[in-house]
């Protein structure tokens, strides 16, 4: 008895133990999960400070992105809402941070605040370095007391690393770093220790060596300059002579020497050429490019396009510089090799302008032509008249204006669908007795047919009532078995006759192609 209690006691520490453990690897990851979030904000004011840096040193300028505005904050006290202290929406809205972020945490401790010094004390602009802190608006305490949480802070500051510090028991006056390696004046009120914090920022002498993004300083480079992508000047380009890769600008040029761009070229505003001016890449005008002629040129010094202001004519050329499309402005005319028609519609769809072309979405692929708001079949020169009204040429062909198509007989004009027999004689065949006729290959919308008639007929007396009723029996699908035979009044029949002989009677068979089916 004693035995199995020392065995219950023992298998309820162990688990005790397994469950202590499970709880800290629970708490440690939490806290892992929590400095992660921490960390996403810190990265978004991190690069929110680089970016506005210079408008941060000066407090008196807003900050427009993305069509946010943060208001300037002043040299004053920073509110909140503006750029030294902006809220969590206004990153969102510069596109600092994911529409989706979430500034509450897991354990339910409040938010994250957040503020940006200007130091030294009353530093002018560029003198200022613009550092900031954030963190946490509520202690981290144990579940259930009002203790720090020692363990998930500590595991917090392990995580983010050397910018992050929290308030320490017996100390918590100050936020202390990682390592002790810096400290801040708790921003909480009561001082409470358990409060977690990072900062972000950069010193301005060390900032001001670089060139950053919105940056409105003139770098001043003493040396060469070298762009891979495109390069977007918004004022005055004056060089002398310049090779670029690609130019964009929007205000004026002004080349002293020669100004060669070996990739793409786009010009907002205008640019006079007074001599020939040549490009090997695209040429993208915003607004009117003036010439007499203007022609585009391959590598091989062929021209493929060109364009003459004093005749209006646009001329596209083949390869070898052979005219294939021409554009006639004053004669609206166009003169080409082939044409090529990509809209698909239906026949009878609504169109908006007479003489627009298009394809038949059906198996038959016809040209369309809009003709009164609705596409109609091309007509291969087919006038358009009325039925039943008068025509001078007998045999003539027209269609109505829906693509009936009309024949003239007798001066009037008629359909022809009505006057085309609708059953097609095939084939004829003869025979004696009975005897196999094939079916005929109709074809689409024909159905077989078949005609007998009979050559030879005759009386058997042999019987009582007489057998004297001829009749050809035609039995199958195809091909078809055709049997002459004599009948009497009851309708009994008869191949032979009653001595035993075969009645073979003549009969001839037509075969049709019916399409009135």
């Amino acid at each position: 008895m004693v035995q199995m209690s020392l065995v219950l006691i023992v298998s309820a520490m162990l688990a005790l133990g397994q469950m202590q453990q499970q709880v800290l690897t629970d708490k440690i990851q939490a806290a892992d999960a929590e400095a992660d979030t921490a960390m996403v904000l810190r990265i978004a004011l991190q690069n929110y400070t680089d970016d506005y840096y210079t408008a941060l040193q000066t407090a008196t300028t807003p900050i427009t992105r993305n069509g946010t505005t943060v208001p300037a904050s002043g040299t004053g006290a920073p509110p909140i809402g503006t750029t030294l202290q902006p809220t969590i929406a206004q990153l969102q809205g510069l596109g600092y941070l994911d529409p989706t972020f979430g500034n509450t945490s897991q354990f339910g401790n409040g938010s994250y605040s957040l503020i940006l010094n200007r130091t030294p004390a009353g530093c002018v602009a560029a003198a200022c370095a613009v550092n900031g802190v954030m963190w946490m608006s509520q202690p981290y305490v144990q579940q259930g007391s009002t203790d720090p949480d020692s363990v998930l802070v500590g595991e917090m500051m392990s995580h983010a690393g050397g910018l992050s510090g929290a308030s320490i028991e017996g100390s918590q006056t100050n936020i202390t770093g990682t390592g002790a390696g810096w400290t801040y004046p708790n921003p909480v009120s009561g001082n409470p220790a358990g409060i977690f914090m990072m900062k972000f920022g950069a010193d301005s002498s060390t900032v001001s060596q670089y060139v950053r993004i919105m940056d409105t300083r003139d770098p001043n480079l003493q040396g060469p300059l070298s762009v891979l992508g495109n390069t977007t000047l918004t004022g005055t380009l004056n060089a002398g002579a310049s090779t670029l890769s690609s130019l964009t600008v929007t205000n004026g040029t002004t080349a002293q020497g020669t100004l060669t761009v070996g990739g793409n070229a786009t010009f907002n505003s205008p640019v006079q050429v007074n001599s020939t001016l040549s490009a090997t890449g695209s040429i993208s005008a915003g607004g009117t490019v003036s010439g007499g002629i203007v022609n585009a040129v391959n590598g091989g010094g062929i021209t493929r396009a060109s364009l003459n202001a004093t005749t209006g004519q646009i001329t596209a050329l083949s390869a070898t510089g052979n005219p294939t499309v021409t554009i006639d402005g004053a004669a609206g005319s166009v003169v080409a090799n082939t044409l090529q028609v990509l809209t698909t519609t239906s026949e009878g769809a609504a169109c908006a302008s007479d003489g627009i072309m298009a394809i038949d979405s059906s198996a038959s692929g016809s040209l369309l032509v809009c003709r009164s708001g609705a596409y109609r079949r091309f007509a291969m020169g087919l006038g358009e008249v009325t039925e039943g009204s008068a025509c001078g040429v007998n045999a003539a062909v027209a269609q109505t204006t829906t693509g009936i198509g009309l024949v003239c007989r007798t001066n009037t004009w008629m359909r022809i669908n009505d006057r085309l027999t609708m059953a097609v004689p095939m084939q004829l065949w003869n025979a004696a007795g009975p005897a196999l006729v094939p079916v005929p290959a109709c074809g689409t919308g024909g159905t077989p047919d078949i005609i007998v008639t009979p050559m030879q007929t005759g009386a058997d007396y042999g019987g009582s009532p007489p057998r004297n009723r001829f009749e050809a029996q035609v039995t199958g699908t195809g091909p078809w078995t055709v049997n002459p035979v004599l009948k009497d009044t009851s309708g009994a029949s008869s191949g032979t006759d009653f001595t035993g002989a075969a009645y073979l009677f003549g009969w001839t068979a037509t075969t049709y192609c019916d399409f009135a089916r």
